[in-house]
């Protein structure tokens, strides 16, 4: 997947309403998902905007849950 400079993850975030954390995980998810990586070693308790945003982006929610 091609890494996004800060100022493109920045308006991706803006035109959704989501936080950065939230896009990022979410461009993350969906690599994962179209690409089969591995998905990197993050916490599986906490809940947090990027986590939300990968699993978001890897099972295809385009919406954010509250």
């Amino acid at each position: 997947m091609k890494i996004m400079a800060k100022e493109e993850l920045r308006d991706l975030a803006a035109k959704n309403g989501w936080s950065e954390a939230f896009a990022e995980g979410y461009l993350d998810g969906t690599a994962a998902r179209r690409y089969g990586t591995q998905s990197p070693n993050y916490p599986l308790g906490d809940l947090d905007d990027y986590r939300q945003g990968f699993l978001a982006g890897y099972s295809l929610t385009r919406v954010k849950r509250c």
